[in-house]
């Protein structure tokens, strides 16, 4: 006769297990936020109302802001991409601007609705501090046209502030933004009424924020063409091979931006008809 082993009965844990906390999704949320604002190099999102922030001075032989040639484009099934332009940034050929090129000489409204999507736009990256987030050192800001010509505009005229990014008699400046997407709106002035203000008060850390800013060049480099077309065809560049043309990988089975445009080619136009995008608009792709 064989003998049954006697199952060992569970202690129930219910009754005597002593309270605890948890980790919510709100908390990995917030842990997010501060992991992303410590690490520095993030770029930052401009948030609606009031953003006050202190250009940092460029180092020596380099001007306050890089100005970067882009692509913004909307690709069927994968959402908004960005790539560096070769024309305008190297003087090279350029997929996006040859592909915009063909179809502004089509007759066909769509076709042309593509073409301005494809348009590259002027965008900029400056190292600045964040006044509400100092303790995060230098962060990299990027702005469109909207903010660059109030910037430059208080640059040229005394009353509106003059030099801001002199680290002792420069100052503060703030960047309200108002509305979402394409009624984004940006309006830029000084703090105080360009009151005189250092970088900091302590010179140790005022020299430590200009000598560890961010490299800004690292925003302009240019792809090669195969990246650039496998990035219209909805493939992701493996950033490891990426500097040696290396090999690319399907992110998902989608249709290219070719097959999108063969379908709809004989659409009605109101179909597809929306409003021009503003140049300053980078936030859906944030």
């Amino acid at each position: 006769m064989v003998r049954k082993k006697k199952k060992k009965k569970r202690k129930s844990t219910g009754s005597s297990l002593i309270k605890y906390g948890d980790y919510t999704l709100d908390d990995a949320d917030d842990d997010q936020e501060d992991l992303d604002s410590s690490r520095g190099g993030m770029i930052f999102k401009w948030k609606a109302g009031k953003n006050i922030i202190r250009v940092i001075p460029p180092l020596p032989g380099y001007k306050w802001r890089l100005r970067v040639y882009e692509h913004l484009i909307n690709v069927p099934g994968i959402g908004w991409v960005s790539f560096v332009c070769p024309r305008l940034m190297a003087k090279e050929f350029c997929p996006g601007c040859n592909k915009r090129d063909k179809l502004l000489r089509s007759k066909n409204k769509v076709d042309i609705k593509f073409a301005k999507d494809l348009r590259p736009r002027r965008n900029n990256y400056a190292n600045a501090i964040l006044r509400k987030e100092e303790e995060g050192g230098p962060r990299v800001i990027n702005f469109g046209p909207q903010i660059e010509e109030q910037l430059i505009e208080m640059r040229k005229d005394p009353d509106l502030g003059g030099n801001f990014v002199n680290p002792i008699k420069g100052f503060d400046i703030v960047v309200r933004k108002k509305g979402e997407k394409l009624n984004t709106e940006y309006k830029v002035y000084p703090v105080g009424k360009g009151r005189s203000t250092p970088l900091h008060e302590d010179a140790t850390i005022m020299n430590a924020w200009i000598e560890n800013q961010h490299a800004l060049e690292r925003f302009a480099v240019v792809p090669t063409a195969d990246q650039i077309e496998a990035k219209m065809r909805g493939e992701e560049i493996d950033d490891e091979e990426a500097e040696d043309r290396g090999s690319r990988k399907r992110k998902r089975s989608k249709k290219s931006i070719d097959e999108e445009l063969d379908e709809i080619e004989d659409a009605d136009w109101e179909d597809y008809e929306e409003e021009e995008e503003d140049d300053e608009d980078y936030d859906e792709e944030e």
